[in-house]
């Protein structure tokens, strides 16, 4: 432990400049028989001073050498160190929104696993894959706030439509059909689907009824 201080200490003679408490800024850290890792822990303040006190470290390394060499019939060698790029502190400025951002992702995240633990439909692309062939309406608004003129467009452009809610509160906002009334020879079933609330197995059920020959209307988040 003395010898380790008392190589510190030369150390940041060598360099010529004042680092706080430098002997808890300056390790060592054995790789192999080879190779030994030196690490400088600086401040933001002191980083103006690492190629200084790398220069001072090589040197107090290389004396050090020699020192132990002149005292030996078996002389070491130490091939030229190379200094790798010091890693700065992150700004305080970067870190407060990235942790917002990680934040809202975990929450993200969160939603979309829960639902996907419930059996609930989180993303357009599944309600492609059940029904590749259905045509599609999206509507980016709310139940209640939808654009209800381009709703009744798209449900009338069918033969017979009838309306099903696959989601608890689509029968407050429109006059849904029950699945067992509906004339599946003439009838054409309109899916009212929400993403988060719909269940997978709502749709394979339907799917299984009526096969694919269902329109779809599709709120989204």
């Amino acid at each position: 432990m003395g010898k380790r201080s008392v190589f510190q200490r030369i150390c940041i003679e060598n360099a010529n400049v004042w680092v706080s408490n430098f002997k808890r800024k300056i390790t060592a850290r054995k790789q192999n028989r080879m190779n030994v890792f030196w690490t400088l822990k600086l401040t933001n303040e002191e980083q103006a001073h690492s190629q200084v006190l790398s220069d001072a470290l090589i040197t107090t390394l290389n004396t050090r050498l020699e020192e132990l060499n002149a005292e030996t019939e078996f002389p070491l060698e130490i091939t030229t160190p190379r200094v790798f790029s010091e890693t700065q502190d992150i700004p305080l400025l970067w870190v407060i929104p990235a942790i917002i951002v990680l934040a809202l992702g975990i929450v993200s995240i969160s939603i979309y696993a829960y639902e996907s633990l419930n059996g609930r439909i989180s993303y357009l692309a599944q309600i492609h894959d059940l029904l590749p062939e259905s045509p599609l309406l999206r509507v980016n608004q709310h139940p209640g706030k939808h654009d209800a003129k381009l709703l009744e467009q798209f449900i009338m452009s069918f033969d017979s439509p009838q309306v099903i809610g696959t989601f608890p509160i689509a029968g407050e906002y429109f006059t849904t059909t029950s699945r067992e009334t509906l004339d599946e020879a003439r009838d054409t079933p309109v899916l009212l689907i929400k993403l988060g609330e719909t269940k997978i197995r709502e749709l394979e059920n339907l799917m299984a009824l009526f096969g694919p020959d269902m329109a779809l209307i599709v709120f989204e988040k």
